[in-house]
């Protein structure tokens, strides 16, 4: 693997930094500084810490150029995501909408969903309604055509209006916080996150930085006040926790193949704990088909 130190007193480099390139994958601009490598392929250009996490692989191959390329034309490759897993935080009053205190340092924010013309969108759905009652009503109770025609005319107009405003979500946003109508805590093919409400808020950190996650749902005692304990430790020592839903663990569902697949690919620590014999049975028989390495325990 050869890397190359970004430095601006180099003109080859200077070059390179004036097009403000970013990293493919986890978006972060690259600076003075900062290690990177080039896809010997398609000459992309990754952070050191990306093309680890790639498995120093990219184009099916593990080639890295050599020389810091003179010409470098930048190639913009989309970073599709996938949503593995999901589940809302616990509070005592519901959903909440607080994200756990993170070390920023690890978990890096990812964007902000934008709302500049939902409210005017809304008002204009409304508008649009109360139009329509009045074309009908105008239609019952007046022969006026003219009138009738000046009522369809503003129905129209709202309806071009409201449909042509731009989009409320920032380009940053991955498409599946459409699935979140609260605080979620989430793993995707490429990351581990907390995410409010559509992605008001989103914090991430990539599975380089993870050293072991814990689920405890011993303290499961009824469906009224059903709950799990989680805790993320990552490779600094530093630890997120949280408290999960509780919800039925099933033999071969998305949790298991998610966690197993971190485990394998990643070397990420997998550790749960239960007190439910349903969970116990499921759990098991998928470590057995699938001779996972999950650390899995029952308690009383």
């Amino acid at each position: 693997m050869h890397i190359h130190k970004i430095n601006p007193n180099l003109q080859e480099h200077q070059s390179f930094l004036a097009q403000n390139r970013k990293d493919p994958i986890t978006g972060d601009s690259i600076l003075e500084g900062d290690e990177v490598v080039f896809c010997a392929s398609c000459k992309s250009v990754f952070l050191i810490d990306t093309w680890e996490y790639l498995g120093n692989r990219h184009c099916e191959q593990s080639g890295t150029l050599i020389d810091f390329p003179l010409n470098y034309a930048p190639i913009f490759l989309k970073a599709s995501e996938q949503l593995l897993f999901y589940s809302y935080l616990a509070s005592s009053n519901g959903f909440t909408d607080t994200i756990p205190k993170i070390d920023r340092s690890i978990w890096k924010f990812r964007g902000q969903f934008t709302q500049t013309h939902g409210e005017f969108k809304d008002i204009l759905n409304i508008a649009g309604f109360i139009g329509i009652l009045g074309v009908f009503a105008a239609i019952l109770i007046t022969k006026n055509a003219l009138f009738i025609l000046l009522l369809l005319l503003i129905f129209v107009i709202l309806f071009i209006l409201k449909e042509n405003l731009p989009s409320n979500k920032a380009n940053n946003i991955t498409t599946f916080h459409k699935e979140f109508n609260d605080t979620v805590f989430y793993i995707s093919d490429k990351k581990i996150g907390f995410s409010t409400s559509v992605g008001t808020e989103d914090y991430a950190s990539y599975f380089a930085n993870i050293q072991s996650i814990s689920l405890d749902f011993s303290q499961f005692i009824s469906f009224s006040s059903a709950f799990g304990d989680c805790i993320i430790e990552d490779r600094n020592r530093g630890q997120v926790k949280f408290r999960l839903n509780y919800f039925e663990i099933l033999e071969n569902d998305s949790l298991l193949k998610t966690l197993n697949f971190l485990n394998k690919k990643y070397g990420i620590e997998i550790n749960i704990r239960t007190n439910s014999r349903k969970n116990k049975q499921n759990i098991e028989t998928f470590i057995k088909l699938e001779q996972s390495k999950i650390n899995f325990s029952l308690t009383n």
